[in-house]
């Protein structure tokens, strides 16, 4: 293939052998001695194997050992440190940092990370004293079910706090936490509040737009979720290439209107891009499609050429040293691989489709004139089209099959249809939260953000949904960090 015989990629070899590393550290219990035998084999992962190993005797594995198996009443100090998700009963769902824990009389500091539902109302920084149950996090009840036990054991998430009564929690302070997420969450509140002017009266509408602009994908409605899953189409809710694209487009033309060099627009774009994916949420979609853009961007800076596949493979790297255990995150796992099958797959199927009708090799393309001219251009972006849409369909269809059980072939088709219809509405919506001094009128913007959502919803509704459930194993499967198209 091209990429083999081209110019080097180190990030690829990097990228690869760390993921090496960190399956090796996660499935093997070896002695300290086998341990330096492996790592010096496995070379560029020995950093990542090592620490990984190191850090199995975690601080929330060993209060979860102090606590023991049965339920203990305690009163927990800390601070949250995820944006808390209320559900229509009332309670609000959040990871809390501890400060401290209280339980059986005695008192003691400890940084473990707990899930806690309190029918409050806490934000994003906030320290909280709670006074609750720790409960042993349930194993999922049915085969197949995604088990939400172990994606939080990987973060070392091994209790659930659950405090019943809104009075049995109080606020120790505010604004506790990291203040450039703080910021990122109350930016988002003003853009979600920006999108969704003008239209009041329609809340399913307000979530629609909310789960596909900004990631919020748990509050959009389940039967407006449903239709998108099985034609293939979900990821629209998930904040990706499609939309980091969007706002890269848009911050790129506003730098050329003010005339700025192009190495100043490329510095001024890279930290909005990593922001906006801090607004998003920091899901791995959008950290994968900021990484890769802002490589992309940092090689205008310095003049240097830059992979495509080198980028994916730098952006993987990057998030694996963040955190090792997005390897075993579907979203991650699907994020990659389609991204992967692009880079690799989607010109070789689209040449492939466009050889069929390609017009006399010996007739120069100037020549070309009229109607030919224009069914040419274009079949050619259809081809390239349908080219992108089966690699993609092709890198997710092993994981999508092994964690969902589902084949969606109409998702060939969809997507031609559903992924520029969404860029229009995802246009439109950056326009109408006046992110932007190009924005057009707030009257045309709504209506046209109405139109754009109003077809696609009738899309997305279709009686004929062709999709295939593969019979789910008997012996149950554990999908560890779904994190892709599951509720968060």
């Amino acid at each position: 293939m091209k990429f083999l015989n081209g110019p080097r990629q180190p990030f690829v070899g990097l990228s690869l052998m760390a993921a090496i590393g960190i399956v090796v550290a996660d499935g093997f219990c070896l002695p300290e001695a086998a341990l330096i035998w492996v790592t010096i084999f496995l070379a560029m992962s020995i950093v990542i194997a090592a620490w990984r190993l190191e850090t199995s005797d975690t601080e929330g594995q060993q209060l979860a050992d102090e606590l023991g198996s049965r339920t203990r009443v305690v009163t927990a100090t800390g601070c949250v440190v995820t944006e808390p998700k209320t559900v229509p009963s009332g309670f609000a769902t959040f990871l809390l940092k501890l400060k401290s824990v209280e339980f059986e009389g005695r008192k003691q500091p400890t940084h473990a990370v707990w899930q806690v539902r309190w029918k409050g109302t806490p934000e994003f920084g906030d320290e909280l004293k709670l006074f609750g149950t720790a409960e042993v996090i349930a194993p999922p009840r049915n085969p197949g079910e995604f088990d939400m036990r172990a994606y939080l054991a990987r973060h070392d998430v091994r209790r659930m706090l659950f405090v019943r009564y809104a009075e049995d929690g109080a606020l120790i302070r505010h604004a506790v936490g990291n203040p450039i997420l703080r910021l990122a969450q109350k930016s988002r509140a003003w853009m979600q509040n920006a999108i969704c002017r003008g239209l009041e009266n329609a809340p399913e509408a307000q979530n629609f737009l909310s789960g596909i602009v900004l990631g919020l994908r748990h509050q959009a409605p389940e039967d407006i979720e449903e239709p998108f899953q099985q034609t293939g189409t979900l990821h629209l809710f998930a904040v990706a290439g499609l939309h980091v694209g969007i706002v890269a487009a848009l911050l790129w033309m506003l730098a050329m209107v003010a005339l700025l060099p192009r190495k100043s627009a490329a510095a001024l774009i890279i930290p909005l891009l990593l922001f906006y994916a801090a607004v998003t949420g920091l899901h791995v979609s959008s950290v994968r499609a900021a990484v890769m853009s802002s490589i992309l961007l940092g090689g205008l800076f310095f003049e240097r050429r830059v992979f495509v596949l080198n980028s994916l493979a730098a952006a993987a790297f990057f998030l694996l040293c963040w955190s090792t255990n997005e390897l075993f995150s579907t979203g991650f796992q699907l994020s990659f691989a389609v991204v992967g099958a692009i880079i690799l797959f989607a010109d070789p199927f689209a040449g492939f489709l466009q050889r069929w009708t390609a017009p006399d090799p010996f007739l120069p393309r100037s020549l070309l004139r009229g109607p030919r001219r224009w069914l040419h251009t274009g079949f050619d972006w259809l081809c390239s089209g349908a080219g992108v849409s089966l690699a993609a369909w092709l890198g997710s269809l092993p994981l999508v099959l092994w964690y969902f059980y589902i084949v969606t072939p109409i998702s060939l088709v969809a997507n031609l249809i559903v992924v520029p219809i969404a860029f229009f509405i995802l246009a439109v919506a950056l326009n109408s939260s006046h992110m932007f001094p190009a924005a057009i009128s707030t009257s045309n913007t709504r209506t046209g953000l109405k139109t754009s959502l109003q077809r696609l919803q009738s899309l997305m509704s279709t009686p004929a949904r062709p999709f295939i459930y593969k019979r789910e194993p008997q012996t149950g499967c554990s999908t560890v960090g779904a994190t892709g198209l599951t509720r968060e």
